[in-house]
């Protein structure tokens, strides 16, 4: 009895830790998304700044990290 309660405590185990695990992936992924798509952006403030334009930059800043985030999307979709 005691083997048998042992490999339902070990499945369930390994069940919270594949579940973690899947947790874990897909939470580096949004992180990595959201970066991609946030830091070009920040970089254009900063060379908006450097260069004294408007938001010239910054906006293509934005729409790169757009691209960058679509193109992450895409390919995280097709690994699934």
């Amino acid at each position: 009895m005691s083997n048998e309660s042992n490999l339902k405590e070990n499945d369930a185990e390994a069940d919270n830790a594949s579940f973690y695990a899947l947790l874990s992936l897909w939470s580096s992924r949004a992180s990595f998304i959201a970066f991609g798509m946030v830091l070009p952006a920040v970089v254009g403030v900063v060379v908006d700044r450097q260069f004294g334009t408007v938001v010239l930059f910054a906006v293509l800043g934005v729409f790169l990290g757009m691209g960058i985030a679509f193109w992450q999307l895409i390919k995280f979709s097709r690994s699934v």
